[in-house]
């Protein structure tokens, strides 16, 4: 009987092993909206980022701190029919000059973005993996599609002070 038992564990064990290993592969690219702007956000624990992506062909991403917010750079962009989103940065000093493309991508009726230049199917199975977590932990460094009242709520005034116990925990505050 335990012997048994034993077999199925190590059987769930391969399966779930295997779907986590493969969880990239049903991300499929995603094509942004022609009809209206594409909002992104991405939660930077202390800061955060908010990317529009204009149905005119332009772009703009502001950055929001407990100082205010501000956009950090803007431009031009076009999708490719796999996904990847280039952007033609207007501003020569801008932080999206190093990285001057984006892949937008889907899972489980998640939009997300991820950058090619990194390990592309590690961050693309990473996200994947979070999502399937079922905690909010992906919006940590992860940019998702939002909608435009979120947006502009997200873009209107400073970022507030958060509490992040994780924080506490990797700096060494709290034992």
């Amino acid at each position: 009987m335990n012997h048994q038992l034993a077999l199925v564990i190590v059987a769930l064990g391969s399966l779930l092993a295997a779907a986590c290993g493969k969880t990239h592969s049903r991300a499929v690219p995603y094509t942004l909206s022609t009809n209206e702007p594409s909002f992104f956000y991405s939660d930077h624990l202390t800061g955060a980022c908010y990317w529009k992506f204009d149905t005119n062909g332009t772009y703009v991403m502001i950055a929001k701190e407990h100082m205010g917010v501000w956009p950090l750079d803007g431009g031009k962009w076009i999708q490719t029919s796999n996904g990847v989103i280039t952007m033609t940065s207007t501003n020569q000093t801008a932080v999206s000059q190093e990285h001057d493309s984006v892949v937008a991508m889907t899972y489980r009726k998640r939009v997300f973005l991820v950058w090619p230049e990194k390990d592309y199917k590690a961050d693309v199975q990473k996200v994947c993996r979070l999502i399937d977590s079922g905690t909010n932990a992906f919006l940590v460094y992860n940019e998702f599609l939002i909608p435009a009242e979120e947006f502009a709520q997200g873009t209107s005034k400073p970022y507030g002070f958060k509490f992040y116990r994780e924080m506490n925990k990797v700096t060494g505050a709290e034992q």
